[in-house]
């Protein structure tokens, strides 16, 4: 077995046992059986769990923040309406349609585990924190364009992400998707909040 493809193996199944068990009761042990190799073997590469699980985390976030980039990158025509709607589904789905990772980030952004608390704040950048300057900007244009209420920035930013959370929270802990009008009428109801009339 090559290296890389260990190592994809060795997080894959870390992945699993992390999201199903959390990172206190997922032993290396465990990881190293399911993917066919001894204990030892494993710790070549990665000398202890924690710096498996960071790795881990780190990679999952960079996903995450990579799949955010590219749909605000692509998000430039129509008008703000349509291009917050088109965000806040495109983040959506990107969470929706990988609920594994999904659920492995909540779990690890809601309950850290304990030893790592720390560590994870200094070196994680969430998906929320991605999405900050695409928000702003389509923020601050609706405002210029009057088509959004004058709300200070702060509130605008975290009202979208914490509709979008729970929302996420919801139909990730049901297991199931939405289809495409409940995403849109969940929409409606964010766009009505803000929307001047």
């Amino acid at each position: 077995m090559k290296v890389r493809e260990t190592v994809e193996r060795i997080k894959h199944s870390a992945q699993i046992y992390f999201e199903e068990k959390g990172y206190e009761a997922t032993t290396l042990r465990e990881i190293a059986k399911r993917v066919g190799i001894n204990a030892a073997s494993l710790y070549y590469y990665y000398p202890s769990k924690e710096d498996l699980f960071i790795d881990l985390l780190k990679d999952s976030q960079a996903y995450q923040n990579q799949a955010i980039q590219k749909l605000a990158s692509e998000n430039d025509a129509g008008t703000t309406e349509e291009k917050l709607n088109l965000f806040y589904t495109g983040i959506v789905k990107i969470h929706i349609e990988n609920q594994s990772l999904c659920r492995f980030l909540l779990r690890n952004v809601f309950f850290p585990p304990v030893q790592l608390k720390d560590r994870l704040k200094s070196e994680s950048i969430s998906w929320m924190e991605a999405c900050i300057p695409q928000l702003k900007k389509l923020f601050i244009e609706g405002i210029e364009t009057g088509v959004i209420r004058d709300i200070p920035m702060a509130q605008l930013i975290h009202s979208f992400i914490a509709f979008q959370i729970g929302y996420i929270l919801y139909w990730t802990n049901l297991e199931l998707a939405p289809s495409d009008i409940e995403i849109q009428h969940t929409w409606n109801f964010y766009w009505g909040g803000i929307q001047k009339s």
